[in-house]
Formats: structure tokens, C-alpha cells, sequence
């Protein structure tokens, strides 16, 4: 065998050896990525959940979300400073959220399910109030995700618990 033959089988196990490198590679980054993905849904899902507890814990949030703005007007005004604490804790939350929506870091199927707890957050009116009223707290992309989103809930309090009392009957 010549040489020229030599380097001819050298330069073609080279360039089959830098595929297979290119393969794994692509394959290792996917893997990190949907790593990413999880571990990016996961956290932020806590977050919302915990946020969730505590408005459940909290007898004067729950009252707000309840009774909406017309409330704000008989509180104190360290009761109306821990409502838009909790408000501005849920709206940045949400905010990350999109962010990582945006950035790839969440799929469409766990998407569609937040974006209907967010249309749900939305329809409270103590949550548009104080949107409306500190918007600049938000980036532009937020604010106007925000602004065309609708607003709905699926069905208020009230009605699920008298759904869950006739299905007990």
C-alpha cells in the first residue's frame, strides 16, 4: 500500500470520527437541554404552588381575591402593603414563567395548562388593579403577554364547592 493511500483511509476515518463525535455531542446537549427543560419547570412550579399555600394560609389575601378591589378601601395599610406583596410575588413569578417560555425552557402542553391558571389570576380584579397600577415593574414582553391574555375562570369558588357538596349527595 502507498502512502497516498494511507492518508487517503486516515482523512476518511478522521472525518467519520469528527460525525461521530458531532452525533454525540448533539445528542449530550438535547439531553442537557431537556434537563434544563425539567429542572426549570419544576422550580418555577414550586414557586407558584407555594405562593398558592400561602394565600391560602393567609385569612386577609384569600379576603382581597374574594372580594376584589372595593376591599382595599376598609384596610389598613399594612394589610393592603401584604396583598400587593403577594400580588407582586404571583406576577413576577408569571413573568419568569413567560421568560422561560420564551427561552424554550417550557413545552407547549405544560404551558396551555399555566396559561389557563393565569387567565384564572387574571380575572381577579385586585390582580388587574395592581398590574394596571405598577406595569412598569414588568419587562415590555411580560406586559404585553399580560394584556392579551384573557382573562376567565373556570368556575368560581363558590360553584366548586357546590359541585363537590351534590356529588357527595
Amino acid at each position: 500500500m502507498d502512502w497516498q493511500a494511507v492518508i487517503g483511509i486516515s482523512e476518511v476515518l478522521g472525518a467519520v470520527g469528527v460525525i461521530v463525535s458531532l452525533v454525540y455531542v448533539g445528542k449530550q446537549l438535547h439531553m442537557s437541554n431537556l434537563a434544563a427543560e425539567v429542572a426549570s419547570t419544576d422550580q418555577i412550579t414550586n414557586r407558584f404552588l407555594q405562593w398558592m399555600l400561602d394565600v391560602a394560609r393567609d385569612d386577609t389575601v384569600a379576603r382581597y381575591f374574594r372580594d376584589g378591589v372595593a376591599a382595599l378601601q376598609k384596610s389598613s395599610p399594612s394589610e393592603v402593603m401584604r396583598l400587593f406583596g403577594s400580588i407582586q410575588v404571583l406576577l413576577k413569578i408569571i413573568e419568569e414563567m413567560h421568560q422561560l417560555r420564551i427561552k424554550g425552557f417550557i413545552n407547549d402542553d405544560v404551558w396551555s395548562g399555566w396559561e389557563n391558571w393565569f387567565s384564572n389570576m387574571k380575572s381577579y380584579d385586585i390582580v388587574e388593579h395592581f398590574f394596571v397600577a405598577k406595569q412598569n415593574n414588568y419587562s415590555l414582553a411580560f406586559r404585553k403577554y399580560w394584556k392579551n391574555l384573557p382573562a376567565r375562570i373556570d368556575g368560581s369558588l363558590g360553584e366548586i364547592v357546590q359541585k363537590a357538596a351534590a356529588a357527595s349527595d
